[in-house]
């Protein structure tokens, strides 16, 4: 079984991690307990299943933090022995003078991707991608498209005007982070083709200023799985967009060249896209 990809917290994820961290330390009340789990802090409870269920190389696993015989345990199951090293590393940053139970597992496999609060938002993040690439492109105007995401896996509805259309959405959904798998259901009507075109042709004479052409083309090369937008820069002056820096192959320039070309309001493309390791 495939490993689900961790979860990279971002630096907002951070932050609130710290405040969480933080309210964790705070004196709590609670009925009564056993012994052994009055032995324990429950701030340390809190703060050690906090530091684990949100670290990126333990998400995908199912791991208990509880109190026993007045130590804290960890239970579940977890790959290798890396990993159960690492999730008791993590439980003796707040452990302070609690002794650790480690009663991890090894060679267990990570919970499904769609278990959790957190395969949930990673999710509604690749739909979000999904649905600016398709707001933020010429050629997706006049597009009835509806999608779904679930466990990572799209689901594309709708009606398009012609299979190159269908083709090139599924495309786009297949290299959008965040999306493992795509399910095509959308139909072909060719009468809804015109319809498209004229949306398309009005959207490509719509303007605007440098900044939002600029923001907008960052958005959509991060977006992009085949695209190291790090390696990138921008620069746009009337709707003129110069493109500098190093990409892998001829391939991910064209990419590149093609997601910049079709974002509205910019009139001309300067590509100076260098290779990696000439050929």
């Amino acid at each position: 079984m495939t490993r689900p990809q961790p979860i990279i917290p971002h630096h907002r994820h951070r932050a609130l991690l710290l405040v969480m961290l933080l309210l964790a330390t705070a004196p709590l009340s609670s009925g009564p307990a056993d012994a052994a789990e009055v032995a324990v802090p429950v701030g340390v409870l809190a703060q050690a299943h906090l530091l684990i269920a949100t670290n990126p190389l333990l998400q995908g696993y199912a791991i208990e933090v509880d109190a026993q015989d007045g130590q804290l345990r960890l239970s579940g199951v977890v790959s290798n022995a890396v990993e159960r090293a690492h999730a008791e590393a993590l439980a003796a940053l707040v452990a302070g003078d609690t002794a650790i139970l480690n009663d991890l597992n090894e060679e267990g496999e990570a919970t499904a991707e769609g278990d959790g609060l957190y395969a949930r938002v990673q999710d509604l993040d690749a739909r979000a991608r999904l649905a600016q690439r398709l707001r933020w492109q010429v050629g997706n105007a006049g597009l009835d498209v509806e999608i779904e995401i679930e466990n990572g896996v799209a689901r594309l509805h709708g009606q398009v005007g012609a299979t190159g259309t269908r083709d090139r959405l599924v495309r786009l959904a297949e290299t959008t982070e965040g999306i493992e798998r795509v399910f095509d259901y959308l139909m072909i009507d060719p009468g809804r083709l015109a319809a498209e075109r004229d949306a398309q042709a009005a959207r490509a004479e719509t303007r605007h200023d440098d900044t939002w052409i600029e923001a907008r083309l960052r958005q959509l090369l991060r977006f992009d799985s085949t695209v190291n937008d790090r390696t990138i820069e921008i620069g746009v002056r009337d709707g003129r967009v110069s493109l500098r820096g190093t990409v892998t192959a001829l391939v991910e320039r064209q990419v590149v060249e093609s997601i910049t070309a079709d974002v509205p309001g910019v009139r001309e493309v300067d590509s100076l896209l260098t290779f990696e390791h000439p050929l």
